[in-house]
């Protein structure tokens, strides 16, 4: 597991990942922008407005004035770099959408306010969970046992505890630069020589502080004055089906953490193929864009088991998609098209509009093909 670069230098002011909702649904367009244009994008849009977002959001959880994050124009240009070690922008000098980032944008509700937005948060907990798991899901699992902590305790826990178990254990997806970074961290925090400790302080601030309220922003622990960190029922469905498994040695597949997920929004009930089929081609005729209405396969995929999530209904899994995905490519050969990549995978579909319209005639008895 490699550390996020954003999160080794990130500016502990608590800068809240609402910004890089703002990032990608209103600064990038078309064409593709660098760094530094997208930074000044983004501090274009948010100068004026982030005071009172911030003190909205404040209010909402209710810390009034304590809720801090305002950005400047030296700090936009880290939700670039973030944006693009989750995946949501292409890597290289020059940015556009990725398809999840694209997929994210789909699921804009309200600028800003990501806490609010289910979709969004979704796909940001499992990009969290795919590329920061060791640390993320270890301190939702220890806020869990704790039931509330402060920030000194999550500290104290964090060097005392996590980091010194996971040096111990010599921990096998541990990337050898963030393995020497806890090193160094542990040996300053436990410094007897007090300049020494504070910059172990520091860089326990730098990794700890901007997870914690990564966490919070997505709505998976809340944080009241102090600051105390709080235990809630998403934190614990989190811990149980996701955390606990993973400690244990299991593989999750992509089945497994959106069944999981669902659970963490209260939804248990599984979907039937009827309505997979019918969510399938509801979902692309919200992506398709004409004239060519060609939608990534993935894209397409995620949106529908993210959206039977997100309407509190019954959960699609990336199998039931799979299986209504192969159906109408073998029933309607040459109407519904499947495109490969340069290796061989399948990308891309379209379907055609008399397709649409046969099977939102005859969904049942289509379904009835698929075999529930």
């Amino acid at each position: 597991m490699k550390e996020l670069s954003f999160i080794r230098n990130y500016d502990t002011g608590m800068r809240r990942l609402g910004f890089l909702e703002v990032l990608l649904c209103d600064c990038v367009g078309s064409n593709r922008s660098t760094q530094e244009f997208l930074g000044e994008m983004l501090w274009n849009i948010v100068e004026e407005k982030q005071k009172k977002w911030l003190e909205k959001l404040g209010k909402m959880r209710g810390l009034e004035d304590i809720e801090v994050g305002r950005i400047t124009t030296r700090t936009t240009g880290r939700f670039v770099k973030l944006a693009t070690e989750l995946g949501l922008l292409t890597e290289g000098p020059l940015k556009t959408l990725t398809d999840l980032g694209k997929l994210f944008t789909l699921f804009r509700r309200k600028q800003f306010f990501i806490d609010h937005n289910l979709g969004q948060q979704i796909i940001l907990i499992r990009e969290f969970l795919r590329k920061d798991d060791l640390v993320f899901l270890n301190i939702i699992g220890h806020i869990v046992e704790t039931k509330t902590a402060s920030l000194k305790d999550m500290f104290d826990w964090f060097v005392n505890h996590f980091i010194e178990r996971v040096l111990a254990q010599q921990h096998k997806d541990l990337d050898a630069q963030l393995a020497d970074r806890f090193s160094t961290t542990f040996s300053s925090y436990k410094s007897g020589d007090k300049r020494e400790r504070r910059r172990g302080y520091d860089k326990v601030k730098h990794m700890l502080v901007p997870r914690l309220e990564n966490i919070v922003d997505l709505d998976i622990i809340s944080k009241k004055s102090g600051p105390f960190y709080l235990y809630t029922d998403k934190a614990r469905i989190i811990c149980q089906s996701i955390y606990e498994p993973l400690v244990q040695g299991k593989k999750l597949t992509d089945d497994d953490i959106f069944s999981n997920l669902a659970k963490v929004y209260g939804i248990y009930e599984r979907a039937k193929i009827e309505d997979v089929l019918k969510e399938t081609i509801l979902g692309f005729n919200v992506i398709a864009e004409p004239p060519l209405k060609v939608v990534p396969i993935k894209v397409l995929r995620d949106f529908v088991c993210i959206n039977s999530i997100i309407s509190g209904k019954q959960i699609i899994l990336p199998k039931d998609f799979e299986r209504v995905e192969k159906f109408l490519s073998r029933e309607f050969y040459g109407k519904v098209i499947l495109f490969e990549d340069m290796e061989g995978h399948i990308s891309h579909i379209s379907i055609h509009d008399e397709v649409k319209d046969k099977l939102f005639a005859n969904l049942h008895d289509y379904s009835r093909q698929i075999g529930e």
